[in-house]
Parts: structure tokens; sequence; C-alpha cells
């Protein structure tokens, strides 16, 4: 995926949650990205809530093998889109809801605040 296409269109909420140019993520790093734990991240690969590879890897002599999993970036992506409790209109229909509460007093001054660029609403 191209630098632009991440930072554009639907995806571009949760790409940005994803470090740029990083294709593969290790159980570890993909449950800092979804904040849970390496072993609900492994429960939902073993599910298929998450997909990827997994490899055996060979661990000391007399123990048991371990396994490697490797989740691509888009399985992340899919992942955070689908427990999402949002949609990308959702945030522009609650302004809209907002501003429809406010009088047109409080109206007029944001219209205002917002023509003239002003960091802060607040500060008039």
């Amino acid at each position: 995926m191209k630098a632009k296409e991440q930072n554009s269109g639907p995806l571009s909420p949760v790409a940005k949650l994803l470090p740029e140019g990083k294709e593969w993520y290790t159980a570890k790093e993909a449950a800092s990205v979804i904040g849970r734990s390496p072993q609900y991240v492994r429960d939902c690969f073993d599910n298929q809530t998450l997909l990827g590879h997994a490899m055996n890897a060979r661990g000391k002599s007399g123990c048991e093998q371990r396994r490697s999993y490797q989740i691509p970036r888009a399985s992340l992506l899919l992942y955070l889109l689908e427990t999402a409790n949002y949609r990308s209109g959702d945030y522009m229909e609650r302004i809209a809801e907002l501003l429809r509460q406010l009088g047109p007093a409080e109206r007029r001054t944001l219209s205002d605040s917002l023509r003239a660029g002003s960091d802060s609403i607040w500060t008039r």
C-alpha cells in the first residue's frame, strides 16, 4: 500500500495507527497496535479473527516447539475496521447534530471563528 493511499480514504483513521512501511507484525507488535495482550492476539489468530502465518520454530533441546506468528498489515487493518464502533460518516453526523442544538448566536460565533482561522472558538 502506498503512503498516499494509507493517509486518505475510508482506511485513514485506522491506517494511521500502524507504522508506515511496516508490512508484517509479530504477535507482540500486533498486541501493541490493538491494545491487547500477545496471548489475545495468538487466540485471535487461532480462531481466525486475525489472519497471517504461523511457523514452527525450534526451542531449546528437550523443550516443546515454539510457534512464531507473522500477521500482515492488511489483517490488522481489517481487524481494526471490524472492531470499530463507528463508520467514517459518524463524525460528521454527530457534528451536524451538535450544530443543530446550538442557538443562532452560538452558530454565528462558531462560524465567524472558523472563517477567521482562530485556534480556539473559546477565546472570544
